[in-house]
């Protein structure tokens, strides 16, 4: 099911701390009640210009409908950490600084925008707009030397010798590490900080090793090294092995169409492997029991550039 919700921001500075905070709140909460992103849920938020704020959520089990369907229950708290927190992602998703800063007023209205609720429409409706007001949170453009790099590393190392075929393996980690990214994306950016904005995928055919590998800018007053990036991903890898993360995977790919969001395309398996797989070989692959051999020996390692 896919659910869409507006909400009205004319302050578009303090619109888009809101989604901040509101989009790290609300999938704070989701993995608190097992639901994991791209098994459970994908959901895409942004802010607009035109003075609101939209978010998409495509659900694919039950429970993720009936979690995202409260939307409107669903309220974080505003104080200091917060608001630092998601002034300093936003500070590393444009690449800026902070020219002036009215605390009061910022505070005020973000409350107004937490008491103004979500309105579900049809993707088809036309999108909610609202006048333009006067901006309390003013940036700046800051030099790239303020920004380091923290770069994340899914990776597996493919033996021959496997009783899963090195194919296969390879098709298997295509998507279960993509699975496990999409919740790092959320739960990194939401402890340290920071800014997702690049991803790529590594295999060495020389030495077997096949690597998913993500990208977090950060401010560098927030950190000049890796901090807990390392427990944070032990804890999610734990977390997915305990509530069902494999069987529902598992499960998706079996129901799912050519095409679907959690569906590997052709196209995608041919550029990154280089190999061709039929739909119901691909579909035999997703096992249970195969995803968690594939979560039994991945690695995550972050490095700090």
């Amino acid at each position: 099911m896919q659910l869409i919700y507006t909400k009205a921001a004319p302050n578009i500075e303090v619109g888009h701390l809101y989604e901040h905070i509101f989009c790290d709140f609300i999938t704070e909460q989701a993995r608190a009640k097992h639901l994991f992103s791209y098994v459970d849920y994908h959901l895409d938020a942004r802010s607009y210009y035109e003075g609101y704020i939209y978010i998409k959520i495509e659900t694919y089990t039950s429970p993720a409908v009936s979690f995202f369907k409260n939307l409107n229950k669903l309220r974080p708290q505003f104080n200091n950490n917060t608001i630092n927190g998601a002034l300093l992602q936003i500070m590393a998703e444009n690449r800026v600084d902070i020219a002036a800063l009215d605390e009061s007023e910022v505070l005020k209205t973000l409350n107004a925008y937490q008491i103004t609720p979500w309105k579900e429409q049809a993707s088809s409706e036309k999108l909610v707009q609202s006048d333009r007001e006067d901006h309390p949170i003013l940036y700046k453009p800051a030099n790239m030397d303020a920004f380091g790099i923290i770069q994340q590393s899914i990776t597996l190392q493919i033996n021959e010798d496997d009783a899963i075929k090195k194919s296969h393996l390879l098709v298997l980690f295509l998507v279960v590490s993509k699975a496990i990214r999409s919740n790092l994306q959320e739960d990194i950016t939401r402890s340290s900080f920071c800014f997702t904005y690049e991803d790529s995928f590594e295999y060495d055919e020389v030495t077997g090793k096949v690597k998913d590998i993500n990208l977090y800018r950060i401010d560098k007053r927030q950190s000049t090294e890796i901090t807990d990036e390392g427990e944070v991903a032990e804890k999610l890898l734990t977390t997915i092995k305990q509530h069902g993360f494999s069987s529902r995977l598992s499960e998706s790919i079996q129901q799912s169409e050519e095409g679907s969001d959690e569906y590997p395309s052709e196209a995608e398996i041919v550029s990154k492997l280089g190999l061709s797989i039929t739909p119901d070989e691909l579909k035999n692959i997703f096992s249970t029991y195969n995803i968690n051999r594939v979560l039994n020996n991945i690695e995550v390692n972050f490095t700090y550039h």
